[in-house]
């Protein structure tokens, strides 16, 4: 998928269990956890995993409302 969102996403996995600073810090308490970020909207947590299709819609949705909201 980072080479479907190339230049407008950034991938990234962290091992929440060498980094559980970083779990605590964005307040993720199951894995996998998807969250998305973005300056201007406000951040968003989507627990559980996710076939590929739905990974798709709900990116697609926040880069949207990230770019409506500009």
């Amino acid at each position: 998928m980072a080479n479907d969102y190339k230049g407008k996403v950034d991938f990234y996995k962290v091992n929440t269990e060498k980094h559980r600073e970083m779990a605590q810090l964005f307040g993720i308490m199951s894995v996998p956890t998807l969250a998305m970020m973005s300056k201007k909207t406000k951040p968003v947590q989507i627990p559980g995993a996710a076939h590929k299709e739905s990974l798709v819609e709900m990116i697609d949705a926040f880069l949207e409302k990230d770019k409506n909201d500009r």
